[in-house]
């Protein structure tokens, strides 16, 4: 951390002292009382940078009609499935879903609609092949709930915070481009993606840990059915 000093008022004055270093003591000793001065802190640079960053970013004119984006590596055992510009508090997300720790997979499924266009038809994380093969996008699993969007936007987050306007403003600016995003960092990791066909509600499924749960080793949510 470094230190700017204000100063409150135009000033003039001699600083006593019987050398140059004791000088400065003495002006260091006497700066807020007797000169109108203050500290303010100023962050280092890297204090001012986000604790997140998109890490891989995927346009389904580039990968249609599947992609396997990247990994998602989720440590603390629970995610979140909700549309980024939510807060905790929000009744239409999901919170606390219990995961098993590991590195899933993470797909994206695109769906050509006709005169809707290519979209998102749904993103999925699974913990191995063998859980992928057998949710495929296909209602396969215990149905989790089902959660609201707002911003045209869903994914699978851990550690997501209560984003202010003005980190809001930044997260909707790093994510311009892309259908699908990866995203990394000590304050927020997640795979999330545009939402079908934009705001409404969409079902989210799980795939119970050696079938019984209660925690999940695959997580989709579906956008929009019935893909072939």
């Amino acid at each position: 951390m470094r230190y700017k000093i204000i100063p409150k008022k135009d000033f003039e004055f001699l600083v006593d002292g019987k050398d140059p270093v004791d000088a400065l003591a003495n002006f260091a000793a006497n700066m807020d009382s007797d000169m109108g001065l203050y500290f303010e802190s100023v962050p280092d640079a890297e204090e001012t940078e986000p604790g997140w960053k998109i890490e891989k970013r995927v346009s389904a004119a580039e990968v249609f009609p599947t992609c396997e984006l990247g990994e998602l590596s989720l440590t603390s055992g629970c995610v979140c499935i909700t549309d980024p510009c939510y807060n905790d508090d929000a009744w239409c997300r999901l919170n606390n879903v219990p995961v098993v720790p590991g590195e899933y997979n993470c797909v994206v499924r695109f769906s050509d609609e006709g005169e809707w266009g290519i979209r998102v038809a749904g993103i999925g994380i699974y913990r191995s092949t063998r859980v992928r093969e057998e949710m495929d996008f296909d209602g396969v699993g215990a149905l989790i709930g089902d959660i609201g969007v707002d911003a045209g936007l869903a994914g699978i987050f851990q550690d997501k915070p209560d984003f202010t306007d003005e980190q809001w403003k930044d997260f909707c600016d790093e994510i311009y481009e892309g259908d699908a995003w990866l995203v990394n960092g000590k304050d927020m990791r997640g795979f999330f993606s545009y939402s079908g066909f934009g705001d409404g509600m969409y079902a989210v499924y799980g795939h119970p840990h050696n079938g019984t749960g209660p925690a999940y080793d695959g997580i989709e949510i579906i956008f929009v059915e019935d893909v072939d």
